[in-house]
């Protein structure tokens, strides 16, 4: 027995109307009048605020963020490279490495 988070009725998740997914949990309804309130704004029924820490979004780095990081990093290696020979550029790299290989 499972219980419409919308009209509060109590019903049996194999007769449920509609059934929807909203933060890891399956959700079950009486009627489609029920699920689409429900998805119009979940977390007024749920408590459960959209993005919560258990499953926060995934942040793509794009665009010129990105063109301007790897500019900037092409610019310190050369101009270290440059002025105080390939050697120090080396070991620069090498000591930088998991930090760069982070922001990719």
């Amino acid at each position: 027995m499972v219980i419409d988070p919308v009209c509060k009725m109590p019903l049996e998740p194999e007769g449920a109307a509609a059934v929807a997914d909203y933060a890891g949990r399956t959700f079950y309804f009486c009627s489609e009048k029920c699920r689409t309130e429900f998805t119009a704004n979940p977390a007024a029924y749920t408590g459960v605020p959209r993005w919560h820490p258990g499953r926060a979004p995934l942040i793509r780095a794009s665009g010129f963020g990105v063109l301007a990081v790897a500019a900037l990093l092409l610019l310190y290696f050369g101009l270290v490279s440059l002025l105080s020979g390939w050697e120090f550029m080396l070991e620069q790299f090498t000591q930088f490495w998991p930090y760069l290989v982070a922001l990719a």
